[in-house]
């Protein structure tokens, strides 16, 4: 038997699967534990119960010094387990591995992951043969009186963050990513009522965000905005492109760099324009254009302030699909700690604030 096998053989695994996620299949998920133990993995089956759960659960895995983590959910599950991962030591951390039961799965399409269950049991088991695999630097949503909270691929604020608060959890399980649309109504029509009382007051004519780029620094940069994105990857919502190619190195993943995308119109027809060219897979185009009413830039840090005049639904948030409170807020790309995240970039390379995760 080769050093491989034997590292295989030896690791342990515990697979935290969400029975609420989208598109939870017991089958699928009874597939996924079988292909792990032919390719002689030791594995476990953890159901979450209730949400932060996944995070409970990783914390306590890893705490037994398990050899990898497979998150059976959605992005909101698997930013679930990510945050317990990460609450260990950097040599704690278990290596952890992605199986999509959601409802968009956009961390999965991100990196090209498989989705059936044999491919995913040979990927890890290869991985610890190999020792091969990458790492993600996730980000952090502050709020005042909350914990920070992990994200791994974006957070919207405004518009985008109503449309995920505003879905019903009855309804997404049910009919899936229908569910988003009905959101996507409700909250346009919201919008709308905004937008026509504009037209006779200046309070609710202003947009209702201030986003401040890196505040702090000598490059600091303050904007107006109905709705903001904060991403650390090129997709949205599945398969449609957000940025233009190249925009930030999302492939590596290891710089505290987001693409951040601020939409200044409370017009439907901007909405509408902006949501016709996203499905026609023409996003980063759109906003390229000099007329459109879009800023398309990079920052470290965001800082986003509502205005007193703005309405809840205005200042939601949303991290990885799943509703994260109301602004104000703080997003930054390194960990929690005393140094800035502008000094811990500059230390890049003595960076331990990463997931090991199989790719």
């Amino acid at each position: 038997m080769d050093k491989g096998s034997l590292v295989v053989k030896s690791a342990s695994c515990v697979v935290i699967a969400n029975p609420a996620s989208g598109h939870f299949n017991r089958y699928r998920l009874e597939r996924l534990l079988s292909a792990c133990r032919r390719q002689g993995l030791s594995v476990q089956l953890r159901l979450t119960e209730k949400p932060g759960h996944g995070a409970q659960l990783a914390l306590e895995a890893a705490q037994r010094h398990v050899t990898v983590i497979i998150a059976a959910g959605g992005d909101g599950t698997m930013a679930e387990v990510a945050s317990g991962i990460m609450a260990c030591s950097a040599v704690q951390r278990p290596i952890m591995a992605l199986f999509p039961m959601g409802t968009v799965n956009l961390l999965v399409r991100e990196w090209g992951l498989p989705s059936h269950a044999e491919a995913c049991a040979a990927r890890v088991a290869g991985a610890l043969r190999s020792g091969n695999v990458g790492r993600i630097y996730p980000g952090w949503l502050h709020r005042v009186g909350s914990p920070p909270q992990l994200f791994l691929q974006m957070l919207g604020a405004g518009f985008d963050g109503a449309v995920v608060q505003g879905v019903n959890p009855w309804l997404k399980q049910w009919v899936g990513r229908g569910a988003y649309g009905w959101a996507i109504m409700k909250t346009g029509l919201r919008l709308a009522w905004c937008g026509l009382k504009g037209r006779f007051s200046k309070a609710h004519r202003a947009a209702p965000l201030i986003v401040t780029l890196d505040p702090g620094t000598a490059g600091a940069k303050t904007l107006s905005a109905v709705a903001v994105i904060v991403a650390r990857g090129k997709l949205y919502a599945g398969p449609w492109p957000l940025v233009p190619t190249g925009h930030v190195d999302h492939a590596a993943k290891a710089h505290p760099c987001f693409s951040v995308i601020t939409l200044h119109s409370q017009s439907l027809n901007v909405f509408l324009s902006a949501g016709l060219a996203l499905v026609q897979g023409r996003f980063p185009q759109w906003v390229m254009r000099p007329e459109t009413p879009v800023s398309l830039t990079t920052a470290t840090e965001v800082a986003l302030t509502p205005l007193p005049s703005a309405k809840p639904f205005q200042t939601a948030l949303q991290a990885d699909g799943d509703g994260a409170g109301h602004a104000p807020c703080k997003i930054t790309g390194c960990s929690p700690g005393p140094r800035s995240c502008i000094a811990q970039a500059q230390d890049s390379g003595q960076r331990n604030d990463y997931l090991r995760i199989v790719i």
